[in-house]
C-alpha cells in the first residue's frame, strides 16, 4: 500500500480509518473542513453540498478545488478526479453517474452538476429538483460526494436543500491572491424546518467551522471562521473543466437557435432572438442583470411584448450566450 496515509484516530469518531497525507497535513481550517466529508464513505452515506453566489465569483471553481482534494484511488490515496467524466451539466446525467458508481471500488466519488439553471428555467426547478432529490437520496449507500452550483440557494425547492450537509456561498474574487472569497457553514435540517425561516421555533440549524486553539495561559477557546478562501484547483482540472462547459454552452445555445429561426418561419414575423438579443445587451441592468444576476424574463416580456414561454427561453439563451463569451475571454474564475 502506498505512504500517502496516515491511520486517523486522532477522533473517536474516524478511529480505524486511513486518511489521505495530503488532508491530514493541511491547514488546520483546510483540515477541519476536509476530514468530516472524506471520513462520511467508512459510514456507508453520501455528502451532499451546494454553492451559491453572483456570476464570477467561483461557485463552480470552489466545488472543483473541493472535489479534487477529496476524491482520491482507494488503494494509493492519490487524488483521481476527472472532470471530463464527473462534471454534468443535465438532471438525468446527474442520475446516471450517481447510479454507475460502484460504492465498494470507488467509494467518495465526486459529481457536479453545473450550470443547473440552464436547465431549470428550461424544464423547471421542480423538475430538475426532484431529479437530485432522486440521486442525493436514494442512493445515499453509493458514498458519493455530490455537489451543485446555484444562482440562489432558495432556488432549489425545500425538500431538496433539506438534504444538503453543507453550503458555500461564494462572496468575491480575489485577484490578486488568485483566491476565491466565500462563507462555508455545515447544515443540519430539522422536519419543517428551512434556513431562511427566521420566524420558525425549529430553524435549520446551519453553523459555521470552528478552530480550537490554547491561549498563551494554555486555556482551550474556540473561534467562529467566518470567511474561507479556495486556490485555484490545478490547471490541468480547469482545462478539462472549462473544454466540457464550452462543449455543452455551445451545443445549447445552437440548438436553441435553431429552434428560434424555426418558429420564427412557422409564425412569419413576430420579434427574433437576434432583435431581442440586442435589446437585452443594450439594457442590462434595467432587465435584472445587476440586481439578479441575470436577465428577468418577466421585465423581458413586458418590454417587447413576448409571452412568458418566450421571454423565458429568449433571456435564457442570452445568459448562455454571455456564458460562452466569458469562457472565451476567459475572464472569470467560474
Amino acid at each position: 500500500m502506498s505512504q500517502n496515509y496516515e491511520y486517523y484516530s486522532a477522533n473517536k469518531d474516524f478511529e480505524g480509518q486511513w486518511l489521505p497525507n495530503h488532508i491530514k497535513n493541511a491547514s488546520p481550517l483546510k483540515k477541519k473542513i476536509l476530514t468530516p466529508i472524506y471520513m462520511r464513505r467508512f459510514r456507508d452515506s453520501n455528502f451532499f453540498l451546494t454553492t451559491a453566489g453572483y456570476p464570477g465569483t467561483g461557485k463552480s471553481w470552489a466545488l472543483l478545488k473541493l472535489f479534487w482534494e477529496l476524491q482520491v484511488d482507494p488503494k494509493t490515496l492519490e487524488r483521481n478526479f476527472d472532470p471530463e467524466e464527473q462534471v454534468v451539466f443535465t438532471g438525468m446525467d446527474f442520475i446516471k453517474q450517481v447510479r454507475k458508481t460502484d460504492p465498494d471500488k470507488d467509494p467518495g466519488r465526486c459529481i457536479l452538476f453545473d450550470e443547473i439553471e440552464i436547465e431549470a428555467n428550461s424544464k423547471g426547478w421542480d423538475k430538475v429538483g426532484q431529479q437530485i432529490a432522486l440521486a442525493v437520496n436514494t442512493m445515499r449507500f453509493k458514498k458519493n460526494i455530490l455537489g451543485a452550483s446555484l444562482p440562489r440557494e432558495t432556488d432549489l425547492i425545500k425538500g431538496v436543500r433539506s438534504l444538503r450537509n453543507a453550503r458555500v456561498s461564494t462572496k468575491d474574487i480575489d485577484f490578486k491572491a488568485k483566491q476565491i472569497v466565500a462563507k462555508y457553514m455545515y447544515i443540519n435540517y430539522h422536519l419543517y424546518s428551512d434556513t431562511h425561516d427566521n420566524n420558525s421555533k425549529n430553524s435549520a440549524y446551519a453553523a459555521y467551522p470552528k478552530l480550537d486553539y490554547k491561549d498563551k495561559d494554555g486555556n482551550y477557546l474556540s473561534v467562529k471562521v467566518d470567511e474561507v478562501r479556495f486556490g485555484k484547483p490545478p490547471k490541468y482540472i480547469i482545462k478539462k473543466y472549462q473544454k466540457k462547459k464550452k462543449e455543452f454552452l455551445n451545443a445549447f445555445y445552437d440548438k436553441q437557435l435553431d429552434f428560434f429561426k424555426q418558429q420564427e418561419r412557422k409564425n412569419k414575423g413576430g420579434l427574433g432572438f437576434e432583435e431581442a438579443y440586442e435589446y437585452m445587451k443594450k439594457n442590462e441592468d434595467r432587465l435584472g442583470y445587476s440586481a439578479i444576476g441575470k436577465i428577468d424574463p418577466v421585465l423581458l416580456g413586458n418590454d417587447l411584448q413576448l409571452s412568458k414561454t418566450e421571454a423565458k427561453e429568449f433571456a435564457n439563451t442570452y445568459m448562455v450566450k454571455k456564458k460562452i463569451k466569458e469562457q472565451k475571454g476567459d475572464t472569470t474564475y467560474e
